[in-house]
């Protein structure tokens, strides 16, 4: 009987989350924990080993105590319920096989690896799941500890620069202001660059890592951005929030935090009045906002496979009084209708249909914009795919009816329409590449460090001020150029406007006396910075795997190392001897110091930043202390 009640009850053990200083929060959120009807079967599976946990310490009057109950755990799995961002697979575009099996049916999601896992659930006092930390058991408590002072210093820090873009990970996150300043997202700022006279103005209504931006239709100075989730400083779990920001006067208006794990894209209906997001949970759940009063109108299931683009038809659908938008992603995509509410109080209405592929077969597709028709009726979209076509969908007849195969090499993760006609993509083989209004390809394109995550026209307005019609292409490698575009003519050379560090985690740091600082991380890159830069522009960058390693194991030098190799955890998916740990300079020497992941350090000229050694200094012989120590 007690087992039975325990289990009836199972869904009550996870508390309710109301958010301090939001009106009304009590219809946002239920005894689930801001979870609707629609989650995945993941969470009930958490409760199940919750609920399996307590009954193993209940004394059955003499029935065996590990006769509990079982959990089972869903057959295809949603992925692992968390809040920390390790948890959350953000992008899985870059995947060992570039080209995915098409036709066949839907493919499974990317589950995470075993050092991922979920080693904790939500309990009765709000504490936020944990992921599994495998260096837990090796890290004693000090003797003698300073007693902990939670009061907050009277000094205070104001940040005056942050360096770098967030395009690893994301996509279609750039935008113009009408100043024509490049708003985008770093960290858990939005950020508003004036590169021509190198300020930078930062908004902090964000907790965690900024995922996604999109800008308003009618005000280019209102952005909207989702995040990831995030967990509090006492360690409560904290749900993803959007924020709708206005640049030119710093407002930030903050929605309620109801999509799990992150907020993966966002949208503006055309005319500005809604807005809607999509989330990182199993279903994949789109809701649409009347953002102007936090309120949420309309909720439904996206897809079980992963939703990587949303965006709005630019004209409204007469015949129903209603708004259309698409969503594309895994194997996948979606035409929705979207009917307001008919009243205060009342929700409005999701209704989705699936679009054909027809001949072309069943794509993922990465990213999607809306092109003029021909006969100036219903607009047209076009799509990019994991294979690197393009396909042209008639939206009233829902399905595809034109492709332009084999564009780039690889998937195609940015499309947009150009003021002088026709359209760019960018894609994993760091192309830009044009076509004009007949899909017909240019001999003009452009190279780029890494993967092209998002491009921006620059509007009409700006391109007058500039003299010239401009694209602004922001890369995996965490950059942002400036590409003058003529049609006619061959594209100048690149401008960047934004550099910085884009893989894994950034943990070298070396200050000088002067104005100048060293950098490195798990990106396989050394950077040289200098304060005095108007721009903060890198002064020099140079690959910290130059020098081969030393395999200790083997006793032998390799140029190709297995990830992780010797190496402790990263998020990287860079290999150990490619991701840098501790850098130092020495200015009487003119060397240069990095300690590398891989138990080896590098000696560098500080000039030329060319190894000094045939050999990197293996100290892997020595004992783990010394190594994680240093």
């Amino acid at each position: 009987k007690e087992r039975k009640r325990e289990r009836e009850n199972a869904s009550s053990l996870i508390p309710t989350v109301i958010m301090e200083n939001e009106p009304n929060e009590q219809e946002y959120y239920t005894a689930n924990d801001g979870a609707s009807e629609d989650d995945s079967d993941m969470d009930d599976f958490e409760s199940l080993v919750h609920l399996q946990r307590k009954l193993s310490k209940i004394n059955l009057g003499g029935q065996d105590q590990d006769k509990s109950v079982e959990a089972k755990k869903p057959s295809t799995p949603s992925g692992p319920v968390g809040v920390d961002s390790e948890l959350v697979v953000l992008d899985d575009d870059d995947d060992s096989t570039d080209e995915e099996e098409e036709g066949k049916g839907s493919a499974p999601e990317v589950n995470a690896p075993a050092a991922k896992l979920i080693d904790d659930v939500e309990g009765e006092e709000g504490q936020g799941w944990m992921a599994v930390k495998p260096y837990i058991g090796a890290l004693k408590e000090p003797t003698n500890a300073p007693t902990n002072n939670p009061r907050l210093p009277k000094q205070t820090l104001e940040v005056e620069w942050v360096y770098g873009y967030r395009g690893h990970d994301s996509r279609d996150n750039l935008s113009l202001d009408k100043r024509g300043r490049v708003i985008y997202p770093m960290a858990g700022f939005v950020l508003a660059l004036d590169y021509e006279n190198g300020a930078q103005e930062q908004f902090q209504g964000h907790t965690d890592d900024v995922l996604c931006l999109c800008k308003h239709p009618l005000n280019s100075d209102i952005v909207a951005t989702g995040q990831v989730a995030t967990i509090s400083m006492s360690g409560k779990s904290q749900h993803p929030h959007i924020c709708v920001t206005n640049v030119s006067t710093g407002d930030i208006i903050r929605l309620p935090s109801l999509h799990r794990r992150a907020v993966r894209c966002v949208a503006f209906s055309p005319d500005g009045k809604y807005l809607a997001s999509v989330g990182a949970d199993g279903s994949n759940t789109i809701i649409v906002w009347d953002w102007s009063r936090r309120r949420m109108i309309a909720e439904a299931k996206g897809d079980t496979n992963t939703i990587y683009c949303i965006e709005w038809m630019p004209l409204k659908t007469k015949a129903k009084g209603g708004y259309q938008f698409s969503t594309t992603g895994k194997r996948h995509v979606f035409f929705w209708t979207f009917t307001p509410p008919s009243g205060a109080g009342k929700k409005g209405g999701l209704k989705k249909k699936r679009a054909k592929s027809g001949k072309y077969g069943i794509k993922t597709f990465f990213c999607h914009k809306y092109v003029g028709s021909p006969t100036g009726s219903m607009p047209r979209m076009v799509a990019g795919t994991r294979d690197g076509s393009i396909l042209l969908f008639d939206i009233e007849k829902g399905s595809a009816i034109r492709a332009a195969l084999k564009v780039h090499k690889g998937p195609i993760f940015a499309i947009s329409p150009l003021p002088t006609g026709g359209i760019a993509t960018g894609g994993k083989d760091g192309y830009v590449r044009f076509l004009d209004n007949r899909w017909k390809e240019k001999a003009t394109k452009v190279k780029f460090l890494g993967k092209v995550r998002s491009l921006l026209p620059v509007e009409k307005e700006n391109s007058a001020s500039r003299g010239y019609p401009a694209l602004i292409v922001g890369t995996s490698h965490g950059r942002v150029y400036e590409l003058p575009i003529n049609m006619s003519t061959t594209p100048s050379k690149p401008r960047v406007l934004i550099s910085g560090h884009f893989e894994g985690e950034l943990w070298g740091l070396d200050v000088t006396d002067g104005p100048e600082f060293y950098t490195c991380g798990e990106d396989d890159e050394i950077i040289q910075w200098s304060l005095a830069h108007q721009a903060h522009l890198p002064v020099k960058v140079m690959p910290l795997g130059e020098a081969a390693p030393a395999d200790a194991r083997k006793g032998k030098t390799t140029t190709r190392s297995p990830r992780r190799l010797l190496g402790a955890s990263t998020l990287s998916r860079m290999p150990s001897f490619r991701c840098g740990r501790a850098v130092v300079l020495s200015k009487q020497l003119g060397h240069i110091a990095i300690g590398r992941n891989d138990g080896c350090v590098v000696v560098m000229d500080a000039k030329t930043f060319k190894p000094l050694m045939k050999q990197p200094i293996n100290l892997n012989s020595y004992s783990k202390v010394l190594y994680m120590c240093h």
